[in-house]
Formats: structure tokens, sequence, C-alpha cells
């Protein structure tokens, strides 16, 4: 009751403190946040706090952790010390086509440096003369592709336009010359390898502009007599230099073959897989061009300035493209896509001041919104302390305007029908059964999406995690924004706006200069028509048809679901990441065609795609466990916490070791290197061989007491001859190129010489994979085969553990494993509070059963559209049951809460006031969603595709499934409906002396609602809009049993005519 005096007496007041709120966290990020970086978007794409992530995060500590130590083996030929696991994770999440000269900016003696490389490292082959090098995976290129279906590009005609292409639209930028490698000799750009090119090359001209059939014809006769002995492409392209004469794989090549590279570059560089391999001779579909550019970052403003342009000239096109700048560009269009958010915001501000009919309540709507974010990213910042922002939480800004919205429609419609009530109350009494009622909607709606949102926090993922929160505490801090700021809003427009500023109501149309009056009053007349029309459709067309037809769509939309649940359930089912690229644009975009499509069709990139190496069986002793530190920030990684048991100098433990890389030689993933030499596999069996040597070495010195020793070794001794064995295999240049890798063997403290780790690690016969099946098999094998053995070690090895290249894996586990957790979670909150809002358990119960039959089609959907089960995917399903609840509660609320004692009656009653206000909300949202679909960035467009799933699922389980339901097998009466005990109070002096039906205002947000149309046909402010509403329109008297009467006695009169 204080509270809303205060409300009616301070509007303007708590506005103002809202607004200063806002300002205040404004100030707060402003100068003490960390600004959001988005330039590596895989960031936190990673899983933490599993038993694997632990594993991975531990061995990488401890290569870090001990990488100081003189005593450790560190040569630069291998991977540094925490970069081992991450090699394959990030192929797998990220284009591996920047390499060693991803370096390169637009500095000009870097480039001068780069040219010199290239012209130095070219070979002594004549096509050097020509070109400045050979083709390599380090250039930007471009990839063509005939503009006529089934086209040959190997002619002069598409040669030349290809040439033309490239110079149109690259060599003509500004921006070329800044970034192109130059010849050493003419100081001009380099020429392109292209197809064009080295048919000019090999036909002795100087450009790809002067050749013919002719040269194009004898090319193809060279390529196709060389192309049996470059089909493997086993042989290196060396047979064209100096060195080669003697090599006898060459000699076998004719000579033609090797006079240039030209033959070899064609087939492995420039031409697809299916003319290289002499499936289709003759007949190029796809040829690649290789710019003299770097493929880095330095490429970016060479893109941007060609982004724009006509791609095609009529006979060939640019199909896809790779500068090896994806992630650089990502930045640049999280920004630029916000304007098709901007569009949606715009039509979404139309829809509201059309419905509201109060561009103040729009604006101050739209306000509300601003300072939800702001205030939650002010929280998630300085109270949470989360100081990592992955670009998924930009996505809760879309999720909440539809959010906003709807809630700001309910508070509107519980106003206005309080308002324009025959025996209103005073105004203090309007403003408590608004706030009571509208305050009760919009509690349940935002408490079943935020449970929804934080649900996903049980995932393991780093970036989901960060999203649960942001997205959990901006529903929440909307919500409570929502029941302070709309009410002083709406009595700010209520006390000043409307008496002093225009509405979008028929005045607005009518009050306005005669200029405009003709005008004016066609657009009034579309607009009394377009509103009374909406109201004549949800008040009986649309009950109606539900009402007909309901058995109808208890049977269609049932098997929908059933056939939803067997497509998720079991075939083909949502199918986990299998792609080895991190999608960040969508399909069609040039960058992400060359990933997903051209990567397979060019020999070369086959080749980088498929040397992927085997995964390593490493098993590791000396470290206890890691003391994470913040687990929402990707690049904490925390401290390590040794083994203090930990000792491999003990007879026991020289013995178990020995014994341990024996077993694990035998187990079924062991790959045999037979006539190789790994002195740090197995770190025991070769120092025991060191341990034997003769005590005299060749200059007749004393070895004593490293040599002649039995096996197990004193523990004084081994830790003696230990520091000179580990600098011998460091310094001898005669062992060095036997070192398997560095990292295997003993790992020490970087204070002083004490082991502090050992490492044992061999080869396995499994090739890395993105197929989670076949990762889980090896894992599990190899898991379950390493803790048996260690369960007979002695008390210092106890704690070893089994590692490898596992990091995807483990991503794709914990999105596999948290996601029906997240669901579970949302389901199981959804039925609580479906059922701490209606109690009654009949209504609860088919409202989960929409629910659930809406997820299914929902993510049955998906999946038939393709979608894999990734991130995002796992974050929108889990928002789905948030999303879908909300529209069956509204329903379940109005019928539980309608008058009417038939169950047919009480459910088209409930259609009648609820279903334009839900329907305005689904409209709101899927219009948001539509404007994300043209988005260059995939999320978005995601994010979008999702919504306008969802959302059109959601509405028409809710509207004609769970209502069709009800009219069949719905509660009678009060049959199932539970009551909350009642706590007797005191009525006040106004009651008392005013006696008031509070039915009126007691009803819901749900049986007061009903469309926007009926706000404006039944005002009867003119005699205009009277009597058009008088003809499309029913009286507002007729309820859901006269209706129900009414149509039953239409079928009635039908049958006796009949």
């Amino acid at each position: 009751m204080c509270c809303l005096k205060i409300l009616l007496r301070y509007p303007y007041m708590i506005l103002i403190v809202i607004i200063l709120l806002g300002v205040a966290c404004f100030l707060l990020i402003f100068f003490f946040a960390k600004i959001p970086d988005f330039h590596d978007p895989k960031l936190g794409f990673e899983a933490r706090g599993t038993e694997l992530s632990k594993r991975i995060l531990a061995y990488e500590l401890l290569l870090d952790k001990t990488a100081s130590s003189p005593m450790t083996l560190q040569k630069k030929t291998f991977y540094k010390a925490g970069e081992w696991n991450n090699q394959l994770h990030d192929d797998a999440w990220q284009d591996n086509t920047t390499g060693v000269y991803a370096h390169l900016m637009d500095d000009d003696d870097d480039l001068d440096d780069f040219e010199e490389d290239l012209t130095s490292e070219s070979g002594d082959s004549d096509d050097t003369e020509f070109f400045c090098d050979a083709p390599r995976p380090e250039y930007a290129r471009l990839v063509f592709a005939s503009s006529v279906e089934g086209d040959n590009l190997f002619s002069s005609a598409n040669l030349k336009s290809m040439c033309r292409l490239e110079d149109d639209i690259v060599r003509s930028s500004s921006n070329f010359g800044s970034v192109c490698i130059r010849s050493r000799k003419t100081r001009r750009c380099c020429r392109s390898w292209s197809l064009g090119n080295y048919v000019a090359l090999l036909n002795n001209k100087s450009s790809c502009y002067e050749i013919d059939d002719l040269h194009v014809q004898r090319v193809l006769e060279l390529v196709d007599e060389c192309q049996p002995y470059f089909q493997t492409h086993s042989n290196v392209p060396h047979c064209w230099t100096q060195e080669s004469e003697m090599d006898l794989q060459c000699t076998n090549i004719p000579e033609r073959c090797r006079e240039h590279s030209a033959a070899y570059s064609i087939l492995y560089y420039l031409t697809d897989v299916e003319f290289a391999s002499g499936n289709h001779p003759s007949h190029v579909t796809f040829a690649m061009s290789f710019l003299p550019v770097a493929a880095s970052v330095g490429a970016k403003e060479l893109y941007y300035d060609v982004e724009g342009r006509l791609f095609s000239d009529g006979m060939t096109k640019i199909v896809a493209i790779n500068f090896g700048i994806k992630q650089e560009v990502f930045d640049q269009y999280l920004m630029t896509d916000m304007v098709w958010f901007s569009i949606a915001l715009f039509g979404v501000i139309i829809l509201m001041w059309v419905y509201t009919a109060s561009l103040f309540i729009t604006i101050m709507t739209n306000v509300l919104i601003f300072l939800s974010v702001e205030i939650s990213f002010c929280l998630y910042a300085f109270v949470f302390q989360i100081h990592f922002f992955p670009f998924m939480n930009l996505l809760v800004v879309v999720i909440l305007v539809g959010i906003g919205v709807d809630d700001v429609f309910i508070y509107w419609r519980i106003w206005y029908l309080g308002k324009s009530q025959k025996n209103s109350m005073t105004f203090e009494k309007l403003v408590a059964t608004t706030l009571k009622h509208a305050t009760l909607s919009v509690s349940v709606t935002s408490l079943t999406t935020a449970v929804a949102f934080y649900s996903s926090y049980v995932s393991s993922v780093t970036v989901l995690r960060c999203f649960a929160i942001f997205a959990g505490t901006a529903v929440i801090v909307n919500f409570v924004l929502m029941v302070l700021w709309m009410p002083a809003v709406i009595i700010v427009n209520e006390k000043w706006w409307s008496s002093h500023c225009p509405s979008f109501n028929h005045e607005f149309f009518q009050n306005k200069a005669q200029i405009c009056s003709y005008f004016c009053s066609i657009l009034s007349k579309i607009f009394v028509a377009v509103t009374c029309c909406c109201g004549q459709f949800f008040f009986s067309i649309l009950p109606c048809i539900v009402l007909k037809l309901r058995y109808l769509w208890l049977v269609l939309l049932g098997t929908l679901g059933i056939g939803g649940a067997v497509i998720v359930l079991y075939y083909p089912r949502l199918r986990l990441p299998s792609r080895n690229e991190f999608q960040l644009f969508a399909h069609e975009h040039l960058f992400e065609v060359y990933d997903f499509k051209m990567k397979d069709i060019f020999y070369f990139e086959r080749t980088l795609k498929n040397s992927s190496l085997p995964m390593p069986i490493t098993v590791m002793w000396g470290v206890e466990s890691v003391r994470f530190g913040n687990s929402l920030d990707p690049l904490d990684k925390g401290e390590l916490v040794f083994d203090k048991k930990f000792d491999i100098s003990t007879r026991e433990a020289q013995k178990y070791l020995l014994k341990f890389c024996t077993y694990l030689r035998n187990s079924k993933y062991y790959l045999p290197e037979a006539g190789i030499i790994r002195l740090t596999n197995c770190f025991m069996e070769n120092f025991r061989i060191y341990m034997k040597r003769s005590c005299r070495s060749v200059n007749k010195t004393s070895l004593v007491p490293c040599c002649g020793s039995s096996f197990p070794i004193g523990k004084d001794i081994f830790n003696y001859c230990i520091r000179e064995y580990i600098p011998l295999l460091t310094e001898s240049t005669l062992l060095s190129p036997f070192l398997y890798n560095p990292n295997a063997g003993l790992r020490f403290d970087h204070n002083h010489d004490k082991p502090v780790a050992v490492i044992v690690e061999f080869s396995s016969s499994q090739q890395f994979s993105l197929n989670y099946s076949e990762m889980r098999d090896f894992f599990s094998y190899i898991d379950e085969f390493v803790t048996t053995e260690l369960k007979s070690a002695p008390d210092e090895l106890k704690n070893g553990w089994f590692v490898s290249y596992l990091s995807f894996y483990d991503l794709q586990k914990s999105i596999a494993e948290g996601t029906p957790l997240a669901i579970g979670v949302s389901v199981s909150v959804a039925l609580a509070v479906a059922f701490m809002t209606t109690l009654n358990v009949l209504i609860t119960f088919y409202s989960m059963l929409t629910i659930t039959a809406a997820i299914f089609v929902t993510v049955a959907i998906l999946v038939v559209i393709g979608w894999e089960l990734n991130v995002l995917e796992s974050v929108t399903i889990s928002v789905a049951v948030g999303l879908s609840i909300d529209y069956s509660l509204h329903h379940g609320m109005a019928y539980r809460l309608s008058p009417e004692l038939d169950r047919r009656a009480r459910a088209v009653d409930a259609m009648q006031n609820i279903g334009s206000p839900v329907a305005m909300a689904a409209v709101t949202t899927f219009l948001v969603g539509l404007s994300l679909m043209p988005s260059t960035i995939l999320a978005y467009r995601q994010l979008g595709v999702f919504l306008m799933i969802v959302i059109s699922v959601s509405w028409t389980y809710a509207t004609f499934f769970f209502q069709s339901l009800l009219m069949v097998v719905g509660p009678k009466g009060g049959f199932g409906q539970l009551h909350w005990p009642r706590i007797a109070c005191k009525r006040s002096s106004y009651e008392q002396k005013h006696h008031i039906d509070k039915t009126v205002y007691t009803m819901s947000d749900s049986t007061l609602s009903s469309s926007s149309a009926m706000n404006h046909a039944n005002s009867g402010e003119t005699q205009e809009l009277e009597q058009l509403a008088e003809h499309l329109q029913p009286p507002s008297s007729v309820t859901g049993l006269a209706l129900l009467r009414h149509l039953e006695g239409k079928d009635l009169k039908m049958k006796q005519s009949s």
C-alpha cells in the first residue's frame, strides 16, 4: 500500500530515479568496465570443470610451469608449452590457412623482406621468371566458376573473363598496390597464379589476354600427358630443379612435365579434383587464382574495398574467397549487421504505437529496454565480477525486445479495459488493480524465461555459462524495471501526455491541417477497417475455426508432435558438430563457401585437411589437480597443484614405470614405429640402457657412478645421474633428430633441478577426428586401460592420468550432456510455474503436453533444415521452453478464470479475451526474427530462424492444440481446481461505504485482454467509427456461451434443413 501511494503521488520521481540509476551505470561502464573485445570469436568455446578439461589444463600448465627449467627439453622445432593440445583444436574451429606470413601488415620493410624470401626460395625453374614464386597456401586466393551451368572454364573466352574479373575487382582497387607482393626486378606487383597466366607462360605470351583456343588446347594436351604421373601428388614439386636430375622418381616423369612446374601447379593448386584426377578430362568446373597478397590481416582493407563489387561478368563469377581474415572482419560485421536489428526495432515501435495509441508509452518502452541491458551489463561486470563478455551475449538484446514488448501489451491492455468499465473505481483503485494483475502475468513469463536462460549454466562450456548469467539477469532486471517503470509511465501518460500530445487513434487522422485532410481521411478509414476486421477475427472467426475443427487439430498437431519426437530422438536426430571450422558468417558468404565447400574440391586443400597427426597416448604423473581461478574467464587457467607423494627415484617407481610402458604397448591403439629410435617416449627404458653402459668412455675417463648399474637403480645414484642424462639429450646434435617429443620424459621445477612430474607418450593408430563416436571409443578404451593398470601402482605413482588431443571431443561431450540437462531444468520449472499459476492439475498437464509437443516440432524443424547441436543451438533449444510456455499459460489462465461452466464455452470465452494480445506478441517477435534474416553474422541469422520457428509453432499449438484439448477434455466447473489458503483482512473504509463488484477488477490480464482493434473500435468516439464497428464487430456483451449457442443453433438449423 505504501508503494502504491508513492507511485500515485510521485510517478515523475520514480522515472527520474530509474533514469539516474541508468546514468550511474553508464558512467561506471564508460570509465571502469572493460570494453568487450570480439577479435577472437571462438574464445570461450571450451569446456571447463569437466574431468577431461582438468586433465588438459593440468597438462598445459605443467608444460608451461616447467618450461623455464634448464633441465627441460626445449627445441624450437616442437610445439611450445601449452600449445600441444590447442593445435588440432584450433584447426577444428578456425581457418588454418593463415600461415607463417600472417604477421605481415602494411609495413613496406616487412613486405620487402617477404619479397626477397620468395624470390630466393622459388627455385631454379624458368617459370619463376614469369611468376615471383610458386603458389602457396599462404597467399590470398579466389575461386572461379562459370556463370553458365555446365560450361567449361578451360576455354580461352572463360580464361580471359577470369583475368578481366580479377583485374576489375581486385587489381583495380586503390589498396591493392599497398599490399601486393612486388618483383625485386621491376618493383611491380607480381602476376597472379591463375590458369590464364599459366597458359600464357606455356605459350610464351606476356599476358592472359593474348591467349586463344589453340594455346589452351596445347596446355590441355600437356596436362593430359602429365596427369598420370602427378595423380597421387606424392612427387613433391622439386622435379623441375637442378638438384632433381639424379632423383629416380623424377627421371620417370616425361621431360615436358619436368620442364616447368606449370603442369603440377595446374593439377595440384588451380583446378578441381574432378579435372585433376582425370575423371572429367578437359573440363574444369572450379578454378583457383592465387593473388600476390599475403593471406593475413594486411589484406583486410583490400577486402573491404572489393566486397561490394559485382563478382560476375556474365561469363564467369567469383564463388569463394580466402583472404585469411575471417576472424578479423567479424568485429566489423557485428557492427554493420546491427542495422537489421534497428529495422526490427523500428517495426516493433510502429506496431507498439498502433497498439497502445501512445507515442509516449512507445518511447518509454524502448528506454526501458535500453536501461535493462545497461543495468544488466553493470551487474554482470561489477557485481558478478565477470570480465569475459562473449559476442553471443549480444543476442540478449534481440530477445529482450520481444519480452519487453509483450509485457507492455499486457500492462496497457489491463489499464485500458479497467478504465473503460462503466462501474470503474477511483484512479487509485484502477492503478492498484492494474499493478496487481499485470505484475502477476509479467512475473510468470519473466520467471519461466529467466530460468530457461539460467538453466544453461549447468553446462560446462564457458560461453554458455556466461550467456546464461547475462541473459537471465537481463530478464530479471527487465521484470523489476517493468514493475516500477511501466505503472509510472502509464500514470504520466494519463495525467499529462494524453491531454497535451496527439495519439495514434481515430482523432490522430482527423485532426490534421486541411492540406492533408483527404489523405488522413483515407488513412482513418483504413485504420478503422483493419482494426475492426481484426476484432471480428479474434472474437468470432478464430474461436469458430478451433471449435468446429477441434478433433482435426488434435489429430493433426498430435501426429506432428509424435513425428517431431521420432526425428529428434530416433532418426536423424540432432547431430553434434562435425565440421572442422567454426562458422561465423552465413552459408552463402564467400569466406564460408571456401571453408565448407572448396576445401574438398582442390587437392592442395585436401592435403592440408587430411594431414592431421595421430592421437597421442599421453600418461602423466606428478600433478594432483588444478586449482581453478575464474571459471568464467577462459584466459584464467588457475594454478597447478603438484602431487606431494610423487617420487620417480624409488626402486618401486622405476620398476613400475618400466612395466607400465610394456603394458601400454599391448593396447589395441598402440602404433608401432619400427626402425625409429625414440628416446623420450618411455623415459625409463632408455635411461636404464644409459645406466648399463661401460664405466670407461672412449677417452678412457671414468663414468662412475652413472654406469654398469643394475636395475632398479638406487635413489641417490638415480638423482645424481639424471642430471647428466637430460643435458646429454638436449645438447647432443647426434641424438636430437631422434627426439620424438621433448614434452615426454621428466619435467623439472624451474627453481631447482628436482623432477616434479614424468610423462609417458606413444603414438596411437587413431587419427584425430571430429567424429564424436570415434573419439569417445578411443578415450573410453585408453582411459579404462590406464586406470586399471594404475590400481597396482606404488603410492608415489598412484595419481596418474591419461590425456590426448581431446579438447574438441570434450566440448562435444559437454554440449551433448548439458543440453538435455538444461532442458530438463527448464521444463521442471515451467511445470512448477504453470501449476502455481493455474492451480489446476488438468490445465497444468495439458499445458505441459502442449509445450512438449511444440518443443519436439521446433527441434525437428531445426534438424530437418540441417542444424547441428553446437553452442548457439544448445542455447536456443533451452530457451525454447521459456518462450513456448508463455502462450499456453495465457490461454490456461483465461480458461481457468472464465465465468462459464461448460468447457467449450470457457474455451471460446478464453480465446475471445486472450487471443489478440497473444497474437500481437507473437507477431512482433516473429517480425524481429524475420528482420534478422539478411544478416551476415550466422548467429544473428540463426537467432532469427529460431525466433520465427519457435514463435510460429508455439502460437499454433497454444491456439489450436491446447484450446482443442480444453474443449474436448478440459475441466468443468471447479474440477481439479486447488486454491491458496485465504487470509481474512479487514476491509478498508472505502470498501465498507461503497460496495463494488470486484469481479470486474480481480480477473487476470488473460481475462481482461482483447485485441488492440477492440480498443479503438468499441470506444465510440465518432459516429463513423460506431457505424463501421456496428457492421464489423459483434456486441461486446456476447459471451463465449452465447457464441457457442449461436454456432450450435446454426448447425441444428442446417441439419433440419438438410
